[in-house]
């Protein structure tokens, strides 16, 4: 069975593998942050600008 222990090396020297990974990582940290920021209140579960909150559409 071969080595693998160093496998990861010529990944870390490449810049742009660290520039790919860097960007992926951040991305990933603020999509974390996101999650577990506090939310304001904007109106009933699920509901988008421009539609109705009561659930009916004029018509």
């Amino acid at each position: 069975m071969p080595n693998t222990s160093d496998t990861w090396r010529p990944f870390a020297e490449n810049p742009a593998y660290i520039a790919v990974a860097r960007r992926a990582l951040e991305a990933a940290a603020a999509r974390a942050d996101a999650i577990h920021a506090p939310q304001t209140p904007s109106g009933p579960t699920g509901a988008r600008r421009g539609t109705p909150s009561h659930g009916s559409f004029p018509g």
